[in-house]
């Protein structure tokens, strides 16, 4: 039996009841992407936009009201935020989301144990697929020197979680680095220096983790932050460290020795953050609610708040737009 049953994020995360109150208003339907569930118009090819960015939203949806779906990701547009297709190929309950430097997405299967990865501006099937070493990952972030990094929730059955480390499309374990004796790794991010930033949460065990260069001595330095619960993590262009914190979203700058200030607050269940390539905007899930709010960067206004009350998945986990890391 694994160690748990769903990452629900009210209280210890052994619990397994699904937030409830899931309300809202679903995207509305327009064209597709190829290789792609439509709903309903034609497919029609993804372009990337500029280089930078991409016009389109991916929103992780793992499960449906009894665990019983294997999960999707939904992809919306950016600005209308009306659903463009969804994706199913290669999928077991995905929770993190990543883009990387060439805009290939990848995602982390928690119960498929395994990260799917998809080449950029198609999003099919999966062109690669992460297994070795894999049991509960949930987060996923990579570098721009070809790198992958996974966090883990529980790497066996009993056994506490890792951050793995990977050459991509390369189905092999470089280092794999578990910190505390209880409890497991949740968000993962990639800083301009190949930093590695590791949120770790499980009842009172809760860090933030610098892993510098990457995982290859499995040495960090100990992020000290008055962060009780943290989740899901960004790093904005200036280095400044944006924490998912069950009610709020933090912001820590450089060299992370206190919150500088709350970006936002008044959420039920914060679990990820995620910023768009330019830094103007933050999208952060909130599962309990089954929101994902986009704010304006750094000011923290509201742009849109997108809701997510549709079977068959409707709580989302992640969502994100354009590459991720700080290049």
């Amino acid at each position: 039996m694994r160690l748990v049953t769903a990452l629900t994020f009210g209280a210890a995360l052994g619990s397994s009841v699904l937030p409830t109150g899931c309300v809202g208003t679903s995207p509305g339907p327009t064209s597709a992407l190829p290789g792609v569930v439509a709903r309903p118009a034609p497919n029609r090819p993804l372009r990337p936009d500029g280089g930078n960015s991409l016009p389109y939203l991916f929103v992780s949806q793992p499960y449906d009201n009894e665990f019983a779906s294997s999960g999707d990701i939904t992809i919306l547009h950016n600005g209308s935020y009306k659903t463009s297709g969804v994706m199913t190929a290669g999928l077991n309950t995905p929770h993190g989301l990543f883009l990387d430097e060439q805009s290939n997405l990848y995602a982390a299967n928690q119960y498929g144990s395994t990260v799917t990865e998809y080449t950029a501006h198609s999003y099919g099937a999966p062109s690669f697929t992460y297994s070795d070493g894999l049991f509960e990952p949930v987060a996923v972030a990579a570098d721009t020197n070809g790198n992958v990094f996974v966090s883990q929730y529980s790497i066996g059955s009993s056994l506490p979680g890792a951050v793995d480390e990977y050459s991509q499309q390369v189905n092999s374990v470089v280092a794999q680095c578990s910190a505390l004796p209880e409890g497991g790794a949740l968000g993962v991010a990639v800083d301009s220096n190949d930093d590695v930033f590791v949120t770790w949460y499980y009842a009172s065990n809760s860090a933030i983790f610098e892993y510098i260069g990457n995982l290859q001595s499995c040495d960090y330095l100990n992020i000290n932050l008055p962060v009780a619960t943290p989740y899901g993590l960004a790093i904005d262009k200036h280095g400044n460290l944006l924490i998912a914190n069950l009610t709020e979203v933090v912001v820590a700058d450089p060299p992370y020795t206190s919150v500088s200030r709350v970006l936002a607050s008044g959420f039920e269940e914060a679990v990820t953050v995620h910023l768009n390539r330019q830094n103007t905007l933050a999208y952060i899930t909130d599962y309990g609610a089954c929101t994902v709010t986009v704010l304006s960067y750094p000011s923290g206004s509201i742009v849109k708040v997108l809701g997510f009350s549709s079977a068959p998945n409707p709580c989302p986990y992640a969502a994100v737009d354009s590459p991720n890391a700080v290049y």
